[in-house]
């Protein structure tokens, strides 16, 4: 192409300049109207208690409202469910934080769903119980990847724990305990809806 316009080294340079800020400010002022609806599309949607389908229905409309319109439901379903689980997560731990209920919490017992969409990750960590306090808790509470299904069950009386599997290793973007990360954020991300 640079043959064809005759445009040297010097003044390609140039035109860069010159239209590269302007172009990048409109992509981030796009992408960030997309993500603030986005955002409170989800919030809406967890608090509201909709189901998947509902869900994935109100963020295509999200999306289209923006002036994008995404060809895949999968995604969609993909982004429902994940933001979904790390809300519930978050509400989950919220409330395990009263000290009522932490005086008589032992741990948890690591539940992943078995059917031939279930990863390798959670397969492995199905069945696994630890106390409560346990670091494992701080990488592998659900959700441990994008439409991680699984859950950890509350343990009441004192048990024996099991070995956490060897050669475990976080997906990417995840590996943290989005629960106590976001559990503070709760009351604040609420506020958000009403603004």
């Amino acid at each position: 192409m640079q043959s064809r316009l005759d445009l040297d080294e010097g003044k390609i340079d140039s035109l860069r300049k010159l239209y590269e800020t302007p172009a990048l400010r409109v992509t981030d002022q796009a992408a960030t109207a997309l993500e603030n609806r986005l955002q409170r599309t989800l919030l809406t949607t967890t608090q509201q208690g909709l189901g998947v389908r509902e869900g994935t229905k109100a963020l295509r409309h999200a999306f289209e409202d923006e002036g994008f319109a995404p060809e895949e439901n999968y995604r969609l379903e993909a982004m429902f469910r994940t933001q979904t689980q790390i809300a519930y997560s978050a509400g989950r731990e919220n409330s395990l934080s009263d000290p009522a209920i932490q005086e008589i919490l032992w741990g948890f017992e690591f539940a992943a769903i078995q059917d031939d969409r279930t990863t390798e990750l959670c397969i492995s960590l199905d069945g696994m119980r630890r106390p409560k306090d346990d670091p494992v808790w701080k990488t592998y509470t659900p959700p441990n990847h994008y439409n991680c299904r699984s859950t950890v069950i509350e343990i009441f009386d004192e048990e024996d724990a099991t070995p956490v599997p060897a050669g475990l290793k976080p997906v990417e973007g995840f590996g943290i305990n989005f629960g106590r990360v976001f559990a503070d954020s709760i009351s604040s991300a609420s506020e958000l809806v009403t603004t």
